[in-house]
């Protein structure tokens, strides 16, 4: 199965039974867990409350900003999508 990874884990009967995680190269599913509990905890700190109008912005910003959490020149790149 292409896009799945095993692992094995044994089991108090000394029996290994195979378990399938989801994973495609480096991405996993801790990826997306991590990306929406940054999400939440955004909406409950800094914006209190997230508008249906602007949802979308939101979560812009909140990709923008886990896409370039490892980027030490993050704000650099910011100016320079801003004023090409």
């Amino acid at each position: 199965m292409e896009g799945l990874t095993t692992a094995s884990a044994s089991t108090s009967s000394t029996r290994s039974s195979i378990i399938a995680q989801p994973t495609l190269g480096s991405t996993h599913t801790n990826t997306i867990e991590g990306f929406w509990s940054l999400l939440k905890r955004a909406g409950y700190g800094q914006h209190h409350h997230y508008s249906k109008l602007y949802t979308l912005l939101y979560l812009a910003e909140a990709c923008w900003k886990y896409n370039m959490r490892k980027n030490d020149n993050a704000f650099r790149a910011f100016l320079r999508g801003c004023f090409g």
